[in-house]
């Protein structure tokens, strides 16, 4: 028997099996009504969108995958499912059943999208030619004449092969654009929240992106003699005690973390401070889309940027990032740029393509030197990494950054990590006092019953007090056992923990604890409420008649001096009014 088409020839064509089944415009219209009710069913009496299935099954798989067996075994019982069920029913049914069997996003979404079509297929011959399979079915048709062209975007949709979960967030949306054309009069209503929930799929894979490029940055250019890193952990199994001992014993006295949000354990926060970690400032991600046009960026006339293609050190002072000392180590997926203006180097930045995924490159070390700032050098040396990256294919450009800087050149804000500190000397805690902060950490009052209790009051390694870790942490639980026990109470930690409305009694019974002062800073709560510039919580301090007067240690500043050289523009008339009232009440 002579077979016919691409799969008898052993090539691809995209439109070839169609063409053995389409004949005539009656088949056509027949498909076009099939795939319609593929995609768009009613099922338990409600309208449902199978594409939005497999969105939200996106925003909640992770990164594995269950035993083969188990889905094979698994997807028998679906098959024989749907040889029960009207095929139109097939999506709800398959990817119900496929959540919480394979995990495995490429198979989630291409297999279950090419099972469908070939039992739709198989039906449509079934029910038009009387042959039970298409198999059979096209070794002795006829190749079509191309009546089926219209359907090429379906093809063009299921056909392409999806290496990561941005190429899967793409074929998501070309089959929103095909879906939109096959049921115009129905895509209205939904296009809006698909489109949506796209875009946070997309946000929330460029976030995942940025971590995985931070890591193959960090892992090529970070000296770990001088410091080690603990990047973006994702499991339970972090071996932080096993970190720590090994940077004492190779004399790194520098360690930090970082973590997407939520973290990663869940507890990653309690197991850093009770090891004396201190919280760190919040990597800010940011994102721009190579296949848009890049804004212009004005800059100096006489600036030039350069590819710094030999890795040459500069004789250069004051620029953020570099060290002539230890120059940029370049490779095939790391490039250095120089801005130079008057034969000197003013600018620079640093650009990285990710190892496992081509389309994903991040800026680093974009630094410009004091005198040339506020010129438009830190955005021009900033496009020349964007322009390598897309000459190389890329189509993702990732960054932590300033928000204000970077929109200008249309990077987007994609969402907030989290850092700790740890630095010299490493501290040995004892390990009943890791275990308490620990239980405090992660609200576990049980063991906090079971554990030797430190001074209450005492600052802990992490610089904050047992009460302010609770606050940090989230952990109304152990605030609470803390205070039962006698815990001073913190007006800002338990304003922090969303008691509010219990300060104002609280204060009124206690009045010492409005100018308590904290930290090396001896900041008043007012002085913070001002650093924090929340208007609700100066609003609540003032009502309680706090001291103007007190002076920071640190800067020798009033709450008021604050807030002017902050510019807290919304606070200053509250304080000046304030201090009004009190020197009229005084004089």
């Amino acid at each position: 028997m002579k077979l016919i088409g691409s799969r008898a020839s052993g090539k691809f064509d995209a439109l070839s099996d169609w063409d053995h089944v389409l004949e005539t415009s009656d088949d056509f219209i027949t498909l076009n009504s099939m795939i319609e009710s593929a995609l768009c069913v009613k099922y338990d009496k409600k309208s449902d969108i199978h594409l939005l299935t497999l969105i939200d099954l996106e925003f909640n798989m992770h990164d594995f995958s269950d035993a083969t067996n188990k889905f094979t075994t698994e997807w028998e019982e679906i098959l024989t499912i749907i040889d029960s069920s009207e095929f139109s029913e097939f999506w709800i049914l398959a990817v119900k059943h496929l959540k919480g069997i394979y995990r495995n996003y490429l198979l989630l979404i291409d297999l279950g999208i090419e099972l469908s079509l070939k039992i739709l297929r198989d039906k449509f011959v079934s029910q038009h030619f009387g042959v039970e399979n298409y198999y059979d079915f096209f070794a002795f048709k006829k190749l079509g004449t191309g009546i089926n062209k219209t359907l090429a975007p379906l093809f063009d949709v299921t056909g392409l092969p999806t290496h990561t979960k941005l190429e899967r967030i793409e074929k998501l949306r070309a089959i929103n654009a095909l879906y939109a054309k096959l049921t115009p009069e129905r895509s209205g209503e939904i296009q809006q929240g698909i489109d949506n929930a796209l875009a946070r799929l997309r946000d929330h894979e460029l976030v995942q992106a940025a971590a995985r490029n931070h890591q193959s940055w960090f892992s090529e250019t970070s000296d770990p003699t001088k410091e080690a890193l603990i990047a973006f952990p994702k499991t339970d199994e972090i071996d932080i005690d096993g970190v720590l001992a090994s940077a004492r014993d190779t004399g790194v006295e520098k360690v930090g973390c970082w973590s997407l949000l939520p973290t990663m354990p869940t507890d990653l926060g309690a197991r850093l401070l009770a090891r004396g970690f201190t919280w760190g400032w919040q990597p800010h991600w940011m994102a721009l889309d190579l296949s848009q046009t890049l804004p212009e960026t004005p800059a100096p006339g006489d600036l030039e940027i350069r590819e710094n293609v030999g890795g040459d050190a500069w004789d250069v002072e004051n620029l953020p990032y570099y060290d002539p000392a230890a120059p940029l180590k370049l490779s095939e997926r790391t490039s250095h740029f120089g801005a130079w203006q008057d034969g000197r180097v003013v600018g620079q930045s640093a650009v990285h393509l990710s190892e496992s995924d081509p389309t994903i490159a991040g800026i680093y070390n974009v630094g410009v030197v004091p005198e040339a700032r506020r010129r438009g050098v830190g955005r021009a040396i900033s496009r020349a990494a964007c322009e390598w990256a897309r000459a190389r294919g890329c189509r993702y450009v990732l960054l932590n950054a300033a928000t204000h800087i970077y929109e200008k050149l249309g990077f987007r804000s994609l969402g907030y990590g989290q850092t700790w500190w740890l630095h010299a000397p490493l501290p040995t805690e004892a390990v009943e006092i890791v275990e308490f902060v620990e239980a405090i950490g992660r609200g576990d009052v049980a063991a906090l019953e079971t554990l030797p209790c430190p001074p209450l009051d005492a600052m802990l390694a992490c610089k904050l007090t047992p009460l302010e870790l609770t606050a940090r942490l989230k952990q109304p639980g152990s605030a609470q056992w803390l205070l039962d026990r006698g815990a001073t109470p913190h007006v800002l930690a338990l304003y922090d923990l969303g008691w509010a409305k219990s300060l104002p009694r609280l204060l009124a019974e206690r009045p010492e604890l409005l100018n308590r002062r904290r930290g090396i800073w001896g900041a008043t709560p007012l002085h913070e409420a001002v650093e924090r510039d929340d208007l609700e919580l100066t609003k609540l301090l003032l009502a309680a008649s706090p001291d103007l007067t007190l002076k920071d240690h640190q800067f020798h500043g009033t709450p008021l001096g604050w807030a002017t050289h902050l510019g807290r523009t919304r606070l200053i008339p509250l304080l000046e009014a304030y201090a009004r009232k009190t020197f009229s009440h005084s004089g």
